[in-house]
């Protein structure tokens, strides 16, 4: 008999995540990442906050086969370099010389968000399907017939870093400082560690707070 053809695996984009069903996205996405969340992301939408006119034009990635969504990813056709916290001004600039247009390039990202976690949420299936260095091939065919500049990854996990490991892909490093709470049951627990000097300036600061009559409420979810 003849072999049947093997469903293709194609790579699109949308642009709003209200074109992606919500039940697909938190079935790949999970809910436990904030910055992951359905909610979170289509209310940066709703709210203007990521469109074209400001520079953060929705192009949600989206992989199928067989007519099957197997994958997302929060993505962006980006006018500038601005809430990313990675600076390509000097890239930008390069190709400006050039000649050549930087923007809009292709990012892959949560906007305003410096922090690592997934952006490639992939069924288990595809993500070993990708690991044979077919991601950046797909990401490489999808600017060149958006007619864009590059595609870019920012602060993913080391599972989405593998993806990328056999590829002609530019590996940037950062450095971020990030603050871990020993156990602090409060603050003067925190206070205790530092030296005398931080400790009183610490104090200084608050306490002007205070002098103001600034206060903080707490609300949460439906409370907002």
């Amino acid at each position: 008999m003849p072999e049947q053809n093997q469903p293709t695996l194609t790579l699109e984009t949308r642009a709003s995540l209200a074109d992606i069903p919500r039940e697909h996205w938190l079935r790949l996405a999970g809910d436990q990442n904030p910055f992951l969340r359905y909610e979170f992301l289509i209310a940066l939408e709703e709210t203007g906050c990521t469109t074209a006119d400001t520079g953060w034009a929705p192009s949600h990635l989206v992989f199928t086969e067989g007519g099957q969504i197997r994958g997302l990813a929060p993505a962006w056709l980006k006018g500038h370099s601005m809430g990313e916290y990675v600076f390509d001004w000097a890239w930008a600039d390069a190709y400006e010389r050039y000649g050549v247009p930087y923007y809009p390039k292709l990012l892959i990202a949560v906007p305003f968000t410096p922090c690592q976690g997934p952006r490639l949420l992939l069924e288990p299936e595809l993500r070993q399907q990708l690991a044979n260095g077919a991601l950046p091939r797909l990401l490489d065919q999808l600017i060149e017939a958006q007619g864009v500049s590059s595609w870019h990854l920012l602060f993913p996990n080391t599972d989405d870093q593998h993806l990328l490991e056999h590829s002609r892909a530019l590996h940037r490093i950062g450095c971020q400082f990030h603050w871990q709470s020993r156990g602090y049951t409060k603050f003067e627990d925190y206070l205790a560690q530092l030296t005398s000097r931080k400790r009183k300036s610490i104090r200084k600061e608050r306490k002007q707070v205070a002098d103001q009559g600034i206060t903080f409420r707490w609300f949460h979810g439906r409370d907002i």
